[in-house]
C-alpha cells in the first residue's frame, strides 16, 4: 500500500505542480525555476529509489518495485516549465527593444534618441535581473546557456533594426556607437565572459554587435582606411558581405574614387556570396 501510493504522489506532483504555479507569464521566475529544478531532482531519486527500498518491501514486490517509470513524467514537466519561462521572458525582452522604435536618427532627433537610450538602459537592466535569478538558482553551465538564449533574442531584434537603417549620419553613429558601448560589456557581464569568441558562440548576435561597433566607430571618423582594415583582416566576418554593403551605403557617401572601388569590390563580394 506504501508503495502504491508513493507512486501516486509523485503522479499527483506531476499534475497539481505547474497547475499550482499557474501561468508562467505572471508567476515569479524564482519559484519557476525552482519547481525545474524540484522535478531533475526527483526525476533522478527516482532511477534508483526503488533499489533502494526493494528490501524492505515483502515478495513479490521486492523484485518488481521500481519508480524508474516516473523519471521522464518529472524530468518533462519541469522542462515544459523552463521553455515557458524562456517564452515569456523572451518576449518581455523582444517588447523592451521594441520600445526603442526603429533606432532612425537617434543622433538627430532627441525623440528618437531618448526612446532606443531609454530601450537599452531597460534592456540592460533587465538582463542583470535574469541573471541574478538564473544564476542563483540553475547550475551555472546550465543557467548560462539559457542566458545566452535569452540575450540573444533582444540583441538580435536591435541589429535587425540597425541593419534595416538606410541612412545613418555622423551624429547616428556617435549616439549609436555611445549605447553599444555603454550595452555589450553588461552583455559580458551577463554571460560572465569577456571573450569575443566565447560569447559569440553562445549569442551570435552579440558578436555581429560587436563587429558593428567597429564599423560606426570607424565611420564617425570618417575613416575609410580602417573600414576596408576591418574588411580585409575578416573583422567583419560575422556579417555577409550584402550586409557589409548595405551598412557601407548607408554610412558613407560614396564619392571618392577608392570609396566607389571599395563599393564595388564589396558588391562583386555579395554577387560571389549568391
Amino acid at each position: 500500500v506504501l508503495y502504491a501510493r508513493a507512486r501516486d504522489l509523485i503522479d499527483l506532483f506531476c499534475a497539481a505542480a505547474p497547475a499550482a504555479l499557474g501561468d508562467v507569464r505572471r508567476a515569479s521566475p524564482h519559484a519557476a525555476l525552482l519547481l525545474r529544478n524540484d522535478c531533475e531532482l526527483l526525476g533522478h531519486a527516482c532511477l534508483f529509489l526503488g533499489a533502494e527500498v526493494a528490501a524492505t518491501l515483502p515478495p513479490p514486490l521486492d523484485a518488481r518495485a521500481t519508480f524508474v517509470d516516473l523519471a521522464d513524467a518529472l524530468v518533462a514537466v519541469g522542462a515544459g516549465v523552463l521553455d515557458s519561462l524562456v517564452g515569456a521572458q523572451r518576449a518581455q525582452l523582444l517588447e523592451t527593444v521594441a520600445s526603442g522604435g526603429d533606432f532612425c536618427a537617434v543622433g538627430e532627433e532627441e525623440a528618437a534618441g531618448a526612446a532606443a537610450t531609454g530601450a537599452l538602459k531597460r534592456l540592460a537592466h533587465e538582463m542583470k535581473r535574469l541573471r541574478a535569478t538564473w544564476g542563483g538558482t540553475l547550475p551555472p553551465a546550465t543557467a548560462r546557456v539559457h542566458l545566452a538564449a535569452l540575450l540573444d533574442a533582444p540583441l538580435g531584434a536591435l541589429l535587425g533594426a540597425l541593419l534595416a537603417l538606410r541612412h545613418i549620419s555622423g551624429s547616428d553613429c556617435a549616439t549609436l556607437g555611445a549605447l553599444l558601448a555603454e550595452l555589450l560589456p553588461q552583455c559580458d557581464e551577463v554571460l560572465a565572459t569577456a571573450d569575443a569568441a566565447d560569447g559569440g558562440g553562445l549569442a551570435p548576435s552579440l558578436q555581429r554587435l560587436r563587429q558593428l561597433a567597429a564599423l560606426l566607430d570607424a565611420a564617425h571618423r570618417s575613416d575609410l582606411p580602417a573600414v576596408q582594415a576591418l574588411h580585409s583582416s575578416g573583422a567583419l566576418g560575422a556579417f555577409r558581405a550584402a550586409e557589409v554593403l548595405s551598412l557601407y551605403g548607408a554610412l558613407f557617401a560614396v564619392q571618392s574614387a577608392a570609396a566607389r572601388a571599395f563599393a564595388r569590390e564589396l558588391q562583386a563580394a555579395a554577387q560571389a556570396e549568391t
